[in-house]
């Protein structure tokens, strides 16, 4: 899709046209501007319902620092997170995490590594770390590891007491997530799967817009990521000196193995190569659609579920097929460099028999592209209604036009048969509604991925205050955690088999031993 950067500004100003407007969001907005909230200053807990604070700071361990690691160390606030560990089998991993330490805790007077040390403890290896856990006085752990140590990690974690943040994928397989699942379930542990869009303002915001049906019956939705292998490597004396937020991290599977890692033999892995470029590797990482499908999927998803004209008998895609291969020149590792998937959904009105012919079943289409070798058009999703047309990009901005109407201002009205309802009207004298804009550009100022809050959540959901009355359930637990699973899983076994697969409800049941591992 092609979009001028005047189509972007128009569509970005229309998206916060229906934010401000009082149909939409008006009554939050102005709620947090009574109360003087800002972005990190009290917004997300308003948004997301938790307190601004905890009584203390829940202990956490950090297994894997590398770069998803990092990322998610930089989104820590010490307001609800102590972190009192952290393992890593490489050692340039623990220097850049002892680094961006330095720079997350300033107010305990940390000016070198050596202090960082005197109070978190290194571990060159995860099981070392959950080991002396106790010792440690940890409460709960985040999970950052390859990918195929996932749930092997958690299991661990829960066995020993331990409140858990996964990384998504939650496993490599359903019947893992499943016992992962369990787990939390037997010791009574929180359990959240690292789906930052769940907490995301900017997600949010758009999710309400479907669930009132602001774009009129829902019909399709595409998603992609694009991605390219980066031409100039990042400047590291620079890296370690800045203290880098989360969304400054950008995808590089293509890492060069530092000098003195090069000739080391590292337990798990047959070279250096293959434990610094991970994600490249099948065994290691599920390929595309683990390491991006399993997002992208999860918030798909989400808008799946806030459409009004969903079924709600069937919360769970019908089917999915798909193809994929691996085409670049000199591509490094195994995984398919190219991966497209079409997942159908049921919708109202959907029937399934022999006498009913396919193109009367009612079913929505949600279309998947994963590539490696060019980022155009980035990653993100379009969704599509009758009236209107949704574009979210590289969770930064989100654009909101009427149809293919992409260079002309809108207005958030009531629609004529429907009181309270909201519709999407192209206004005759061409003119935007200027206070409703403006409230929605305050309400999104600043607005970010949601690693922050996503953690803050979690924390507050392992640590509710004595007097909480609000939910203390990750938005993306271990339900959500598996069903991103199931759904990887079946997709990569579509690309396999070049077939469609159908979905059972039993693969989304913990209860269930039912898995589509073994197609």
């Amino acid at each position: 899709m092609y979009l001028r950067a005047s189509d972007k500004a128009s569509g970005v100003e229309n998206f916060h046209s229906a934010v401000g407007s009082k149909l939409i969001r008006r009554e939050l907005v102005t709620k947090a501007l009574r109360q003087g909230l800002t972005p990190r200053h009290g917004l997300e807990p308003l948004q997301f319902s938790y307190a601004k604070t905890l009584e203390k700071p829940l202990v956490v361990g950090l297994l894997g620092t590398g770069r998803q690691g990092l990322r998610l160390l930089a989104a820590v606030n010490p307001a609800f997170l102590a972190v009192k560990s952290i393992a890593d089998i490489r050692p340039s991993n623990q220097s850049r995490a002892i680094e961006a330490l330095l720079g997350i805790y300033k107010s305990k007077g940390w000016t070198t590594g050596d202090d960082v040390k005197k109070d978190v403890r290194v571990y060159d290896a995860y099981d070392k770390l959950l080991a002396a856990a106790k010792a440690d006085g940890l409460e709960a752990v985040i999970i950052a590891l390859p990918s195929h140590l996932h749930a092997k990690a958690a299991l661990a974690a829960l066995e020993a007491g331990l409140h858990v943040f996964i990384e998504t994928p939650m496993a490599l397989s359903v019947a893992d997530a499943k016992q992962v699942a369990r787990k939390a379930a037997e010791k009574n542990r929180i359990l959240a799967v690292g789906q930052q869009r769940h907490y995301s303002r900017i997600y949010d915001h758009a999710l309400e817009m479907v669930r009132l049906d602001l774009l009129d019956q829902v019909h399709y939705i595409r998603s992609q990521w694009h991605v390219a292998k980066p031409e100039k490597k990042e400047d590291k004396k620079k890296a370690k000196k800045e203290v880098r937020k989360p969304d400054d991290f950008k995808i590089d599977w293509w890492q060069e193995v530092p000098a003195d890692e090069s000739q080391v033999k590292f337990d798990g892995y047959d070279s250096p190569e293959e434990l610094v470029r991970w994600q490249l590797y099948e065994k290691y990482s599920g390929g595309l659609l683990a390491e991006l499908g399993s997002q992208l999927f999860g918030a798909a998803a989400m808008f799946v579920a806030a459409t009004p004209n969903r079924d709600p008998q069937r919360p769970y895609p019908l089917s999915v097929a798909g193809t994929g291969s691996q085409i670049l020149r000199g591509a490094a590792g195994d995984i398919n460099d190219h991966v497209h998937c079409i997942f159908e959904y049921a919708i109202q009105g959907y029937v399934e028999d022999k006498f009913t012919p396919p193109k009367a079943r009612k079913k929505i289409a949600v279309q998947f592209d994963l590539i490696i070798g060019n980022e155009f058009d980035g990653y993100g999703e379009t969704v599509l209604g009758r009236q209107g047309s949704l574009v979210l990009e590289n969770e930064q901005k989100a654009m909101l036009f009427h149809t293919s109407d992409v260079d002309k201002s809108l207005r958030v009205v009531e629609k004529k048969n429907t009181p309270g309802a909201p519709g999407i009207e192209v206004p005759k004298d061409g003119k935007a509604d200027e206070e409703s804009e403006s409230l929605g550009r305050l309400a999104l100022q600043g607005a970010d991925a949601g690693f922050a809050t996503e953690l803050e959540h979690w924390a507050f959901c392992c640590k509710p205050p004595a007097d909480n009355k609000a939910a203390t359930k990750p938005r993306c637990d271990a339900e959500g955690g598996l069903y991103a699973t199931v759904l990887t899983v079946a997709a990569a076994k579509a690309v396999k088999l070049e077939t469609r697969v159908d979905f059972k409800k039993e693969w989304f049941d913990v209860k269930s031993d039912e898995t589509p591992d073994q197609l």
